[in-house]
């Protein structure tokens, strides 16, 4: 698509296809890094999601099984393998 500037000159500008609807452009939020998200947090709530203290409550913070979800993905990781490992090292030892 063109458009003119303030001289009146033609500059392209790039357009890219709005995502599911969305207008983001933002490549975290592409398809396929949801996807990985998602992957990730499956991994992570199964493994830790589900382990309680002794008074009950959750020894495992939810919101640090999705940062570190959020990270893994900002960092630009493509596959989930080593999410675990990268929880227990930089989330994990929070818990303990």
């Amino acid at each position: 698509m063109y458009s003119t500037n303030d001289g009146g000159k033609l500059a392209l500008m790039e357009m890219r296809a709005p995502m599911n609807g969305l207008d983001n452009l933002d490549w975290r939020y592409e398809p396929d890094r949801m996807a990985l998200r998602e992957q990730c947090l499956s991994i992570l709530l199964k493994k830790y999601g589900s382990e309680l203290k002794e008074d009950g409550s959750p020894k495992y913070p939810t919101m640090s099984i999705y940062d570190c979800a959020q990270d893994w993905v900002s960092q630009g990781n493509k596959i989930p393998d080593g999410i675990v490992a990268y929880y227990e090292a930089y989330y994990g030892r929070q818990c303990d």
